[in-house]
């Protein structure tokens, strides 16, 4: 896109519902009873009409029986339903709203001279993108980044799946409660936003998104462990649930603003690989990123089948009383333990990281010199 040109709030926008997809598909329980709670709480000040309207939208995005909650099968055979629906119409949207951009965007940069030229009828071959494809991917920087993404994304797996089971079995949480979770995620979000770059510019991208990371590593066993050590109020009592959200508001603050950071040390991979392939390849680096986080998460989701069988978690199981204390606290040491070593491990990978602020901002003086020097 020329660098003139900025973006209107409607293809932003646009842009973002994209994510709508994303959302029902990784958090999609969550996700309904956010809208569930939207359907009962509508906002104050809403004329007739205008509540009529409210509660026929949105309730049209929810239709998730209340009676059960999250221990409901119904409720989820018609979330299958309802799911693909919304995820196709947030994709379409974003791919409408944002199609006409195409033209705009950058067109790829003639070769440096250091690099091999491929012959010219072999320009276009899948011998010669899958080249360049894995001259790409020989980045260092990104290397680690993949690593880091691919126990990243078996941590993401593993915690998505188990946690019902923790919030539902554990702490005695019904679906109202798990669904005002959901809205903390709103102001986490609101909050990870301004910080994010203030804590890039005052400790560099890779020693803040490290020191989030090991602080929100911390938050999921001091929770536990103030269970476990009877500090925690008991369930099913207002104290533990405020307590529960406090801390469910931080762990996602501090996991929103690190991850942010990662995807920001990605694309500084970008002129990185700039400078010495003549390419840009963002696509390339933000695909392979999401595709291990996706292929991986999986192999997450089945580690908690596993999980569960092996603690001898029943499977008949329909409320706290029909698990016994003994296995409940298995769920959580192996849930912590398996969590916070994968976790632990990616942030291994991901402090292996090599490029600087320094380092960056000498790529980017690169570039423009070589862009001075191509401009007639």
């Amino acid at each position: 896109m020329p660098d003139t040109e900025q973006t209107t709030p409607r293809v932003r926008l646009a842009y973002g519902v994209g994510s709508v997809a994303y959302g029902v598909k990784d958090n999609g329980f969550s996700y309904l009873l956010l809208f569930y709670f939207f359907l009962w709480n509508p906002p104050s000040g809403l004329s007739p009409p205008q509540l009529t309207l409210w509660l026929f939208f949105v309730a049209i995005l929810v239709l998730f029986p209340a009676a059960g909650g999250q221990m409901e099968p119904g409720g989820y055979q018609v979330y299958g339903w309802i799911a693909p629906g919304l995820m196709c119409t947030a994709i379409l949207v974003s791919a409408a709203g944002t199609h006409h951009r195409i033209p705009t965007l950058k067109a790829p940069p003639a070769r440096i001279p250091t690099q091999k030229a491929p012959p010219a009828t072999a320009h276009h071959s899948l011998r010669i993108a899958f080249r360049e494809l894995m001259e790409t991917l020989s980045n260092p920087s990104i290397r680690v980044l993949f690593a880091g993404a691919i126990f990243f994304g078996v941590a993401a797996g593993l915690s998505a799946s188990i946690n019902i089971y923790v919030n539902t079995y554990f702490w005695g949480l019904d679906s109202e409660q798990i669904g005002l979770f959901s809205l903390s995620y709103f102001g986490s979000a609101m909050i990870a936003l301004p910080l994010s770059p203030l804590l890039s510019r005052k400790f560099g991208k890779k020693r803040a998104a490290i020191g989030l990371s090991l602080l929100s590593l911390f938050m999921l066993p001091l929770v536990v462990s103030l269970r476990l050590l009877d500090i925690m109020p008991p369930n099913g009592t207002p104290a533990l649930f405020f307590m529960l959200l406090v801390f469910n508001f931080i762990d996602v603050t501090l996991l929103v603003c690190s991850t942010t950071l990662i995807s920001s040390m990605v694309a500084d991979v970008v002129e990185e690989s700039e400078v010495s392939t003549g390419r840009r390849s963002e696509g390339v680096f933000f695909a392979a990123r999401t595709f291990a986080l996706k292929i991986v998460s999986g192999a997450g989701i089945f580690s908690a089948a596993v999980i569960l069988g092996w603690i001898g978690f029943p499977s008949d199981a329909t409320g706290v009383a029909d698990v016994t204390p003994e296995v409940l606290r298995r769920l959580e040491i192996v849930y912590v333990g398996s969590v916070g070593t994968l976790y632990g491990i990616a942030i291994f990978f991901y402090s292996r990281y090599r490029i600087s602020r320094e380092s960056h901002e000498s790529h980017l003086r690169s570039l423009a010199e070589r862009g001075r020097a191509e401009t007639p």
